[in-house]
């Protein structure tokens, strides 16, 4: 049985309907309205509802749609059978009512008009006991990392009675477009609220889905309207390595699900000690020796998993020249670091040079940076836009034993161009973690140390900044995801409410303060 989105039509004592334009035909005018409901046995609203069918008179012929999908009843203790005959449509209930329990049939799109392919929206309320429930709760459904609404997701009520969540529940509805859902005709109690992605069209959220899941259980006694969300979170990894790639001629780059500052690293049963180039705490790039290798049978262990990645290793991207990396916009007064997918063994200062509009070269200062990257410290000069040449010569690599030669264009940025953020931070926990996001690109991260009172987000370009906290409970430096079995939620991240309004050869002071966050 599957859950989907649609309009709830309340039933006051007969059935209601809605009706969807699909286009004309020729032949006459067009018929624009959907089947109707003329009459129903029993009676939309029955209390001590006893029947095994329901029967539902139309004014016109129609035509099922997978009813089997499209239309379904809340509790879900019993199954129904469609059954199309002339203007009459019967439901045959399988199974045992419960007792004192209000039910809610929905149609959703289930009744076709025969030519115009118009269709019915609505829905048929009844009652095992003396009355009808008449409840409803309401909320919101948001992604707990990025704190954005999440459409077409599963909802359900669970008695809190309930030992664990990946169970299936009575009730059950979706949320809309806004991550905003509704349940309709409830009983008194207290219930676990549980929004997931049913993937496995069960009904029953589980551990492997996109879950999330209120802190405690609500007592619904009245109408509400909950206004904390629910906030739902990926599953756990059960992988270390999310994914590794091979960059020629010697470079592989992990990208983990936890961290990998520690991690120790084998070449079959082999321990290896490659270079390393730290990315962020979950993910980094090794060299090594790998010219005789067709794959890189490479596994890493670390002081809370372990994993294995398997990279073929092409030749022909093993011989390729090796790709270089660098900010194509750089900061006035900084050097430019180029970093490269090998090993740099050694250089020639007079065959790296740096032009202006072709003429004669700047006079420059190189150095090694890091194994991977030099560093071109340029002169104080009111030039906008250069290009770095690799002439013949110029670099020699550990693998890449041919001629190298390359060239790369730089535009140096004006200080009237660029602004700074000082964010007063004394008020926020140590070991949160800050980030700086212009739209959705995320631009710097900044863990909060002990005592420390204001932190610079500098060189920045004129726009619209915001900041996000994350809540790092774990103290590793990185969000981590909650977990469904064991009732555990994502850790806790809000937005500044504040959007920061950067302008050139400006310093913003801004106060950061997580209260006021969202």
């Amino acid at each position: 049985m599957q859950v989907v989105k649609f309009l709830f039509l309340v039933l006051l004592g007969s059935m209601t309907f809605g009706c969807a334009i699909q286009g004309s035909i020729d032949g006459g005018p067009q018929d624009v309205r959907a089947p109707q409901v003329v009459s129903s046995t029993p009676k939309a609203m029955t209390t001590n509802f006893q029947s095994k069918e329901i029967h539902f008179k139309l004014n016109e012929f129609y035509k099922l749609n997978e009813p089997t999908t499209t239309m379904f009843i809340i509790p879900s203790d019993v199954k129904l059978e469609a059954v199309d005959k002339d203007k009459e449509l019967i439901l045959k209930i399988n199974g045992e009512l419960k007792k004192e329990t209000t039910y809610a049939i929905y149609f959703n799109k289930t009744i076709k008009d025969i030519h115009e392919g118009n269709d019915t929206l609505m829905s048929y309320v009844f009652s095992t006991g003396s009355w009808i429930d008449s409840l409803s709760y309401s909320g919101l459904v948001m992604d707990a990392l990025k704190r954005t609404p999440v459409a077409k997701m599963s909802v359900c009520l669970l008695a809190d009675t309930a030992s664990n969540y990946s169970q299936k529940a009575n009730y059950f509805t979706t949320t809309n477009d806004k991550g905003a859902f509704t349940f309709s005709y409830l009983k008194p109690g207290k219930y676990h609220v549980i929004a997931f992605d049913d993937k496995s069209k069960d009904l029953i959220p589980q551990s492997y889905e996109y879950v999330g899941f209120t802190k405690q259980a609500v007592n619904i006694i009245k109408n509400t309207n909950d206004s904390i969300p629910i906030l739902m979170f990926p599953p756990t990894p059960k992988r270390l390595i999310r994914s590794a790639t091979f960059v020629g001629p010697s470079q592989v780059i992990l990208g983990a699900t936890n961290e990998l500052k520690s991690a120790r690293f084998f070449l079959k049963d082999k321990e290896i000690a490659p270079y390393i180039q730290q990315h962020s705490t979950d993910s980094l790039s090794l060299f090594t020796d790998l010219q005789q290798l067709d794959t890189l049978p490479l596994h890493i262990l670390t002081a809370t998993s372990k994993d294995s990645a398997y990279v073929r290793l092409q030749s022909k991207e093993k011989q390729k020249a090796p790709r270089f990396w660098t900010n194509t916009k750089q900061l006035p007064n900084q050097p430019i670091v180029i970093y490269f997918s090998d090993l740099v063994s050694s250089f020639n200062t007079d065959s790296i040079q740096v032009f202006v509009n072709d003429t004669l070269p700047l006079k420059i200062q190189v150095v090694k940076n890091t194994e991977n990257s030099i560093a071109i410290q340029l002169p104080k000069n009111e030039f906008k836009n250069m290009k770095v040449k690799f002439l013949n010569q110029s670099l020699r690599f550990k693998n890449y034993t041919e001629n190298y030669k390359t060239e790369l264009p730089i535009t140096l940025m004006e200080e009237k161009q660029i602004g700074n953020v000082i964010a007063k931070i004394d008020s926020i926990p140590t070991g949160t973690i800050i980030e700086l996001f212009q739209g959705t690109k995320l631009l710097e991260s900044h863990i909060k140390q002990a005592n420390e009172k204001t932190y610079t987000f500098g060189f920045l370009e004129k726009g619209d900044y915001n900041i996000r906290f994350i809540l790092d409970e774990n103290k590793n430096g990185r969000w981590d995801t909650g977990s469904l079995t064991l009732k555990k939620q994502a850790e806790e991240t809000r937005w500044s409410n504040e959007t920061i309004t950067v302008r050139p050869n400006w310093d913003i002071e801004v106060v950061l303060d997580l209260k006021k966050g969202r």
